[in-house]
């Protein structure tokens, strides 16, 4: 449902084509569920990103996550 109306107000409010909107909508829901505190683990290195486990250093991990 989340994906529905997210791409529904892609295409509504901001004017994109169908096709777009829908693609606009899965990267905007993974966003939103890979920063959904809910659904992340224990973090037992909070000097280590939890996704790629990789370093985080003093700001953020070098990866895409």
């Amino acid at each position: 449902m989340r994906f529905k109306w997210i791409a529904h107000r892609l295409a509504e409010e901001h004017g994109r084509d169908a096709e777009r909107a829908r693609s606009d909508a899965g990267v905007i829901l993974n966003i939103e569920l890979l920063n959904d505190v809910r659904l992340a683990p224990v973090q037992t290195d909070t000097h280590r990103c939890f996704v790629c486990d990789e370093s985080i250093g003093l700001v953020a991990c070098w990866c895409r996550c």
